[in-house]
């Protein structure tokens, strides 16, 4: 009986660690999906990585190249 624990244990592991590595492009990032995943279960876990999406890594402001004009 204690066997099948341990197997359940490190299953409900490998599932965290799944979505955790599935999210890591996330917002929350790898560790947040991972404690997400053991706090609540893997499945609403991943739901939040796919509502979340991926990080927005584009600048807020672009820096602009410096004109040329002459005086």
């Amino acid at each position: 009986m204690a066997g099948v624990v341990i197997v359940a244990i490190i299953g409900y592991l490998v599932l965290c660690a799944i979505v955790a590595w599935i999210g890591r492009g996330s917002r929350m990032g790898f560790w947040g999906v991972f404690i997400c995943a053991l706090i609540v279960t893997p499945f609403i876990s991943f739901i939040f990585v796919i509502l979340l999406g991926a990080k927005n890594t584009s600048r807020k402001y672009e820096i602009q190249p410096k004109s040329s004009k002459k005086p």
